[in-house]
């Protein structure tokens, strides 16, 4: 019977290894290789591509939304402005600071818009755009249609 020398043994294992070791580290760097191919190739760029894509449309589409917000307020402010004028000029105050008066029965405090409405002796309240007066009726003269 022959039995391998115990240098044989050892030497064989260490060549084993050191090819078993190659044939590894070829196959790792095939592989890296191949990833490298892999993470260059237009295939697997593509949704990182599309997720910049999609990134920039949101960020423009912010700049667009916030631009547009800004002018929707600046219109809605011009408007309210606006609208303001107009119920300050049709308010009672404005017209009475335009030199008209309103004219209550004092007593039922309603608003005397015809001179009809008026009988001698009533108490009247007259409202100006910077106090109120309260006045007697001494004589009424209701005017046709038409009349100035």
């Amino acid at each position: 019977m022959v039995v391998p020398d115990m240098q044989e043994v050892l030497a064989g294992i260490g060549h084993q290894l050191v090819r078993a070791y190659r044939l590894v580290s070829g196959q790792i760097r095939h592989s890296r290789e191949r990833l490298r191919g892999l993470q260059q190739s237009y295939g697997l760029r593509q949704p990182l591509d599309l997720i910049r894509q999609y990134a920039q449309n949101v960020d423009d589409l912010q700049r667009r939304l916030e631009v547009s917000i800004q002018k929707m307020a600046e219109v809605n402010r011009m408007r309210l402005e606006s609208a303001q004028k107009h119920l300050q000029a049709l308010s009672y105050q404005g017209i009475l600071q335009r030199g008209f008066s309103i004219t209550r029965d004092a007593e039922s405090r309603k608003i005397i818009k015809r001179a009809a409405e008026l009988a001698p002796e009533m108490v009247v309240e007259i409202a100006f755009y910077d106090g109120e007066a309260e006045s007697l009726v001494q004589r009424v003269q209701v005017r046709e249609k038409g009349e100035i």
